[in-house]
């Protein structure tokens, strides 16, 4: 894969399996399970690694500082979050530079605009949209 146009993007799922028997989707040893260290493409390191919904079992300081670990390590260059709340994306960003949120944001949900977005230029914060398919009556 030719990394001068591509690049890796990675989440820690909320899906069945990533988590160990008896730990969180966001606990420390989920996010060492997934390691950020995959094999993709041949590619040793993921650019965004981002935890796809919040895990409100564990707080947000824990799940983000297992992710920085990766970073420092060399696993991964860049953290994410995935619908996140205005007070979780300030705990999150504290702890670690957070790069992108990806949120849902189209012309039928605009919920965005007077919190988040405003938050994100505040801390240089990318987001990455995710617009479901709607039909129009």
């Amino acid at each position: 894969m030719n990394r001068n146009w591509a690049l890796l993007l990675a989440a820690l799922a909320a899906s069945a399996g990533i988590a160990p028997a008896g730990a969180s989707r966001g606990s420390r040893e989920a996010v060492d399970r997934r390691d950020g260290g995959e094999k993709h493409g041949g590619l040793d390191v993921i650019d965004l690694y981002y935890q796809h919904r919040v895990d409100t079992t564990v707080p947000i300081e824990d799940t983000v500082g297992a992710m920085a670990d990766l970073v420092r390590e060399g696993k991964v260059r860049f953290l994410g979050l995935s619908e996140a709340g205005e007070k979780t994306i300030r705990r999150a960003h504290a702890v670690h530079p957070i790069s992108a949120l990806q949120s849902e944001y189209s012309l039928w949900e605009r919920n965005l605009e007077t919190r988040i977005i405003p938050l994100l230029r505040e801390l240089g914060i990318t987001v990455v949209i995710e617009a479901r398919e709607y039909t129009v009556p």
